[in-house]
């Protein structure tokens, strides 16, 4: 059982008249909140395996930046945190093409993945996921391809010529 209650958002809420243009708002938002997502091949394995992704928030972004300015290996370090706090989970595809099993049944980042990987003694997630990937620059690419699908591309670049 979880130490967490649970609550109703909208508790106490009026709903909109249904002939405004609002009344569908809601139901449309938790439609795309629930399909957002990014499937992306991990690449260098003979059978495809994949990793579904939420987007990333810029707090999210800035808290693993700094975290990993610490370090050496900051850039391959920042991009693996990234992609482990991010991830749904680890899978792969039916011949149909659709994702085998569900996604809260998918292993992340965790134990559970490194014991599949063959690497039970890992125990932080950027570990397991550069277990999981082949080369840093594979995990850079990873997040880059994360990162313009969830428009942080373009803000950067917005960002940088603003500065000129």
């Amino acid at each position: 059982m979880s130490d967490f209650a649970t609550f109703d958002a909208h508790e106490g809420e009026t709903p909109a008249a249904p002939t405004s243009g609002l009344a569908s708002l809601r139901k449309q938002r938790e439609q795309i909140k629930a399909s957002l997502h990014l499937d992306l091949l991990v690449p260098r394995y003979d059978e495809p395996v994949y990793v579904r992704y939420t987007a990333p928030t810029k707090a999210q972004i800035n808290r693993i930046n700094d975290r990993a300015k610490k370090s050496r290996d900051k850039d391959a370090l920042a991009e693996a945190a990234l992609l482990a706090e991010c991830a749904v989970g680890v899978f792969q595809k039916d011949d149909a093409g659709k994702p085998i099993g569900q996604p809260e049944q998918w292993p992340k980042f965790d134990k559970d993945l490194a014991e599949y990987l063959g690497e039970p003694k890992l125990e932080r997630a950027v570990d397991v996921v550069r277990a999981l990937f082949f080369t840093d620059g594979d995990i850079i690419a990873q997040a880059a391809a994360l990162g313009r699908w969830a428009g942080f591309a373009e803000e950067q670049a917005v960002e940088e010529y603003e500065g000129n």
